[in-house]
């Protein structure tokens, strides 16, 4: 997990303890640095999700669009939670985007 807000990164520890899922890292950093340098070492992830604050979406899509694509694996999917009036656009294949009252989630796929 890559969270850079104290708070919200402190919460995902609290939720992984409680669902008792050993192993998994949480992060604080700017996530668009992550996803950068994670890129340039080559690191491929079969799932990646993006959830930024709806508001911040559309500043963070020109840096999605440029490294997602490198760090999704082979038939891999990238899932981004959205305000529902938002349809995020990336250089992947798109495989669903649905409404969810006020949240959208749209799906994509790296099928190379």
């Amino acid at each position: 997990f890559v969270e850079s807000d104290r708070e919200a990164a402190e919460t995902i520890l609290r939720n992984l303890d409680k669902l008792k899922l050993d192993g998994a890292v949480v992060l604080r950093e700017d996530a668009g640095r992550k996803l950068a340098a994670d890129a340039a070492g080559g690191r491929r992830y079969d799932l990646v999700l993006i959830d930024p604050p709806y508001a911040m979406l559309a500043r963070m899509l020109p840096t999605l669009a440029a490294y997602l694509p490198a760090v999704v694996a082979e038939n891999g999917i990238a899932v981004v939670e959205s305000d529902a009036r938002e349809e995020p656009d990336l250089p992947l294949p798109k495989r669903t985007s649905r409404r969810y009252g006020a949240a959208r989630v749209t799906v994509f796929e790296a099928t190379r």
